[in-house]
């Protein structure tokens, strides 16, 4: 898009007061003309008039000094090519150039930006938004909606692929013995292995007193390949029974049952094996590792990530979605906690400071190379315009105040030098 179509209505209304302002510092020039003419004709019937000549004489030349500078900027006067005229035009490339390098230099240097930066307090400004309810949750809502677009539209797989292979990693990077070894010492201690006793101790009881278990021992009997025990199943099944039950409910009932003396035994031997045992400790490395990669683990992950991804987009599908109102309580805390944490404030202050002080360094270049790309897609009509229109009224201002100035100190000079005529 060229300058001159960028703003039409602005540059329309810039025109119109621009062309008014001219019409003003002219008619003000015409007027000291009429003026002086006056003056100058009546001068012989009153001192006064050679004052009144005297000011418009001064302020016409005034005014046409003036209106000379300012053409002189943009055009040459009256289309004659005067030396140093036609500034803007004549110098566009350098004006280009000097305007990045002016900007560059103190509106985007390192300490300019970074200064500007801790007094617009960032971090403060932002917690106090956060710290709004409001706002919360009007940002939580707006991250639900943007990650329930994202979970429909972009296909997932690269990331569950990727998480799962980094939690395998991790899980067979991960030592399970010291793990293993503690879990099951907590356990202990806290008794829950003879919990675990008397649970299967009263389940023992519990099938040995039923008409289904000397059937099961008799027929565990039959598979023995011997005569003997062939032919007295049923009574070595009776025999067998009645000594495990007799054994299960005196180490039900008894804490200090030989069984259970025994069963402490084993488990005391175990922790120890776990804590110490390279053995134990290779197999359980081993069996990891068999673990980590079957294909049933690798698939359970995968239907895990699905059914969480789904019941994520179910829940950020609903108008009081729980996720949002989670990231609503989440924004609006770290708001709150900021907020009354002027130390950390600073301390974010100073890291967008560190984070943004390379990049400035590193780009500020730019802004000079930039300005004089964009001017450089200015004709010189264009540019001449658009400067014009930007400053030219100000301009007119100028000629007024150099009409009504010149007027004055032509009064002056002319009032200087009567007192010295009229003095000698």
């Amino acid at each position: 898009m060229s300058a001159s179509t960028a703003s039409p209505d602005r540059d329309l209304e810039r025109r119109r007061r621009l062309r008014a302002m001219q019409r003003i510092a002219l008619a003000l020039l015409v007027a000291m003309a009429v003026l002086f003419g006056v003056a100058h004709a009546l001068s012989h019937q009153h001192p006064a008039w050679g004052y009144v000549a005297a000011f418009a004489e001064a302020a016409m030349i005034g005014a046409l000094a003036d209106w000379f500078a300012v053409v002189a900027l943009f055009r040459h006067p009256l289309g004659i090519p005067v030396w140093h005229t036609a500034i803007v035009p004549r110098r566009k490339d350098d004006i280009a150039r000097n305007l990045g390098q002016f900007v560059e230099s103190h509106f985007v240097s390192v300490e300019a930006v970074l200064g500007h930066v801790q007094r617009f307090d960032p971090a403060g400004r932002a917690a106090a938004w956060l710290a709004d309810p409001a706002h919360g949750a009007l940002l939580g809502n707006g991250l639900a909606l943007v990650l329930h677009r994202a979970l429909q539209q972009v296909d997932d797989t690269p990331l569950r692929d990727a998480l799962r292979a980094r939690l395998l990693d991790a899980l067979g990077r991960l030592d399970a013995m010291p793990f293993a070894a503690r879990w099951a010492q907590a356990l202990v201690d806290e008794g829950r292995h003879r919990a675990a006793l008397d649970w299967a101790l009263q389940r023992s009881v519990d099938w040995l007193e039923s008409d289904a278990a000397q059937p099961a021992i008799a027929q565990v009997l039959d598979t023995v390949d011997h005569v003997l025990v062939s032919a007295l199943s049923g009574r070595i099944a009776t025999i067998v029974k009645g000594g495990a039950l007799r054994l299960a409910r005196g180490a039900l009932d008894d804490p200090d049952h030989v069984l259970r003396q025994r069963y402490e035994a084993w488990v005391a031997q175990a922790l120890a094996r776990l804590r110490d045992d390279p053995g134990w400790a290779a197999r359980v490395r081993g069996f990891q590792q068999e673990l980590l990669h079957s294909d049933g683990l690798r698939e359970r992950l995968d239907t895990l990530w699905a059914d969480l991804r789904q019941r994520l987009l179910d829940d950020l599908q609903q108008p009081d979605a729980r996720a949002g109102a989670a990231l609503a309580r989440l924004l609006a805390g770290l708001g709150t906690a900021l907020v009354a944490d002027s130390a950390a404030r600073t301390a974010l202050n100073d890291l967008l400071c560190r984070a943004a002080e390379p990049l400035v360094a590193r780009n500020r270049g730019q802004v000079a190379a930039y300005i004089q790309r964009q001017i450089d897609t200015w004709s010189k009509e264009e540019m001449t315009e658009r400067i014009e229109l930007a400053i030219g009224r100000d301009l007119q201002f100028i000629r007024v105040n150099g009409t009504l100035v010149g007027g004055l100190v032509g009064v002056l000079l002319h009032a200087v030098v009567a007192t010295f005529h009229g003095g000698g």
